[in-house]
């Protein structure tokens, strides 16, 4: 069984003070956001679980570690014009 995801364009990420520009891979998982293996040999990236940190090209980043104590999480997304998204459906838009 493999994940159904897909590729966006390509995107401009801040990560910290850094900026990140490429393809974005979508997938439906519940984290905000999982870096691949290429965003994190490009910056260097150290994880101190112990500290709750992510640094990236140098910049301390703090992580979110574990559940949300049940509640559910709200991501802020920008779209480039007014879309409607009737209950129950799915729509794929660029943003």
């Amino acid at each position: 069984m493999y994940m159904q995801g897909f590729i966006a364009d390509p995107l401009g990420v801040n990560i910290g003070q850094s900026y990140y520009k490429g393809p974005i891979y979508v997938a439906p998982i519940q984290q905000d956001m999982l870096f691949g293996i290429d965003l994190i040999q490009r910056g260097g990236v150290i994880i101190n679980v112990g500290k709750g940190t992510f640094i990236y090209d140098g910049h301390a980043i703090t992580m979110n570690i574990g559940d949300r104590e049940g509640k559910p999480s709200v991501a802020r997304v920008t779209v480039a014009k007014r879309c409607v998204v009737p209950p129950k459906s799915v729509v794929r838009l660029g943003c």
